[in-house]
């Protein structure tokens, strides 16, 4: 996919980032939340929307699945795009400003 400028990201990345339905989730997660996210919140958060349920009600096996999808495929995806910056040593998130032009779409 290739980095991007943070403010030129070209609309068919946008599109082929969202078209995956654990992306989107992430991108409107990501779009509540203001500030660094660890990786484990996220996953809780996305699980929870996934599956329609309360964040203390994801089970411990869907919580570790989601989170390895997040961290080794998702994440990386939508850092290569430069829409979040995902800093696998500390597994925390940061949305970059181009993160907004995916709202649209999600």
């Amino acid at each position: 996919m290739g980095r991007y400028e943070p403010d030129v990201l070209p609309k068919s990345v946008a599109y082929d980032l969202v078209a995956v339905k654990r992306r989107r989730i992430v991108v409107s997660v990501l779009l509540d939340l203001a500030d660094e996210v660890p990786l484990v919140d996220l996953a809780t958060q996305v699980a929870a929307r996934e599956d329609g349920v309360a964040e203390s009600a994801v089970t411990e096996e869907t919580h570790r699945a989601v989170a390895v999808s997040l961290r080794h495929h998702h994440l990386p995806t939508l850092d290569d795009a430069s829409v979040v910056e995902f800093d696998s040593e500390r597994n925390t998130v940061v949305s970059n400003d181009s993160l907004d032009d995916l709202e649209p779409l999600v």
